[in-house]
């Protein structure tokens, strides 16, 4: 409590700690003062500031600071991303540190880097989907991306919980191939190749690409490489190329001349082709591994950005061989998506290849690996992901949902403060508390490995098609699982078995009116049972129960198990 004056009216002031995680401080240093405001004008990223940047532990500790403003030896920050910046109050941002230094403190020297990301999570109320997927990964044994919760200070002002992490790069302890965009810097010395004009044509497949010409070449262009598929976002990057599953994008090296995007385009539709043809004897090869690991970890997440934009692909010189690999970019996967015509992107049960083109699973040999390494990914959910607070996998990356609720607890309670519950228009408006939108999250997560179990026999056979929810134009998802209906209503698997259009037809036409469980989600009795404005509008009718949460209660937050 204080007051102002004697004669003035007593206020409470409420002093806000975090306390659980590290804070990053941002602290401007360019003569006009050129601050947040300044980087946050610029809608392509291109503006940098000067900046200071400290790092400290929850114990105090000094992690980084290491800028020295008098000598001019300071690290600069620019905004990054493409929804994210364009649409929320909440921006992401590069730093690039002054001198070489491992943020996370993994005790890896080779996780020392300048360059590291601060992402808003702004799509995701939980402010956890990242974080899931990227320890998920590197639990898995993949190449990936090691992060942390952060609290960020601009200049003094709090700007909320933040992850930090490491960028999608070439470099020790981050993609570990050869820099060929180092030998082409090298060859190209006194020219800005990245301001050289660009030009289109087409390779000996007929796909276009582009590249950038006036660049001269290394001896060897075989490598290493680090691509994105982003059929979404290429256009504004300077080299890409078109292939038959959609739009690769070449992030290193950046600037690429003719006779590299022809290579590398060729190269990677040729490994393509292998994959679908099944050829996996000469040439050009996509991982098998690599690529199952994150077709798994996407799918199951549902991200549904997964093999059309944010999927990351790298190749090393000499190598013949490409790598699925790092996993990017999940804030709006974990079944919030709402942006499709059905509920395929947001509730539990369904393949994401009924969203996408599929041609990932519908690949023998990927679907044969998926298939393989599922009993792994499935036993690291259940026992870690969904374990105890204590649960931590044995590499170390990944811990309990738990876990990371209770770490981000006070940081998201004073990051709640300034921007409250956020979420874009294509996921669901978040539940009221944050404890609420976590619960969520659980919930979906269980149910959702759970359909995943019984999934996998059927891919096993190879059927890789969801069975139908949609009926006369109604998409009954929310109430309703194919499998979970047999299993829960044996009658109804003896009458029809494998008929999964007759058991849709037999749920709509009876089993909602006799109550019958469908779903993991929701169970018509126990919703009825919740909700007394319910039953005063339904009385006894079952069905109208089921047609509610798929059209309100869903999206109201009500619960029905």
């Amino acid at each position: 409590m204080y007051k102002l004056g004697n004669n003035s009216v007593v206020h409470t002031l409420a002093v806000m700690l975090s306390g659980e995680i590290r804070t990053v401080f941002v602290i401007s240093v360019d003569p006009d003062n050129a601050g947040r405001a300044y980087v946050e004008a610029s809608a392509d990223h291109t503006a940098k500031a000067n900046v200071a940047v400290v790092v400290v532990d929850p114990d105090g500790t000094v992690v980084y600071n290491k800028d020295n403003v008098s000598s001019g030896k300071t690290s600069t920050i620019k905004g990054r991303g493409n929804s994210t910046w364009g649409i929320g109050d909440k921006k992401p941002y590069q730093i690039s540190l002054s001198k070489k230094a491992d943020l996370l403190e993994t005790g890896d020297s080779d996780n020392e880097s300048k360059k590291w990301l601060l992402l808003a999570n702004a799509n995701d109320a939980t402010l956890l989907h990242n974080t899931i997927a990227y320890n998920l990964a590197l639990e898995l044994g993949m190449d990936g991306t090691e992060c942390a919760p952060v609290d960020l200070y601009y200049d003094g002002a709090y700007r909320g919980n933040y992850l930090l992490c490491e960028k999608i790069e070439i470099g020790d302890g981050r993609v570990g191939i050869y820099d060929l965009e180092g030998d082409i810097e090298d060859i190209n010395t006194g020219s800005d190749i990245a301001s050289h004009p660009t030009s289109q044509t087409t390779n000996k497949y007929g796909y276009t690409f582009q590249y950038v010409t006036g660049v001269a070449d290394p001896a060897d262009i075989t490598g290493g490489y680090l691509l994105e598929l982003d059929s979404a976002w290429y256009s504004s990057e300077l080299c890409w190329f078109q292939t038959s599953v959609g739009i690769f994008v070449v992030k290193s090296p950046e600037a690429c001349s003719r006779s590299c995007v022809s290579y590398i385009s060729e190269a990677t539709q040729e490994a393509i082709s292998n994959l679908l043809a099944g050829n996996a004897s000469s040439g050009y090869q996509l991982d098998l591994s690599s690529l199952s690991w994150t077709y798994l970890i996407s799918d199951y997440l549902k991200n549904v950005d997964a093999f059309n934009t944010s999927t990351y692909f790298y190749k090393d010189r000499g190598s013949t061989t490409f790598y699925a690999e790092p996993v990017w970019d999940f804030d709006g996967a974990c079944g919030t998506r709402t942006d499709y015509p059905t509920a395929i992107l947001y509730s539990y049960e369904g393949l994401l290849c009924d969203v996408t083109d599929g041609w990932v699973i519908r690949t023998p040999a990927v679907r044969e690996k998926v298939v393989d390494q599922y009993g792994k990914f499935s036993a690291l959910v259940h026992s870690v992901l969904l374990g105890d607070s204590s649960a931590v996998g044995a590499n170390g990356y990944l811990h309990s949902l738990q876990y990371y609720y209770e770490q981000v607890g006070a940081s998201q309670k004073m990051n709640q403060v300034l921007f409250g519950l956020t979420a874009f228009g294509n996921v669901f408006k978040p539940f009221s508390t944050y404890a609420a939108n976590v619960e969520y999250l659980e919930t979906w997560l269980s149910n959702r490995i759970l359909w995943w179990d019984g999934e996998v026999s059927r891919l096993a056979s190879g059927i890789v098609e969801n069975a139908p929810t949609v009926y006369d134009g109604v998409d009954y998802s929310e109430v309703y699982d194919y499998s979970y209906y047999l299993a829960m209503n044996p009658d109804v698997a003896a009458a029809f078995g494998d008929d999964s259009a007759a058991v849709l037809q037999h749920f709509v036409t009876y089993g909602m009116a006799e109550g019958r469980v469908a779903s993991r989600n929701f169970s018509a009795n126990t919703y009825k049972g919740r909700y007394a404005d319910l039953r005063a509008a339904f009385g006894s009718d079952l069905s109208a129960y089921y047609f509610h949460f798929i059209k309100y209660g869903f999206f109201e937050g009500r619960i029905a198990v």
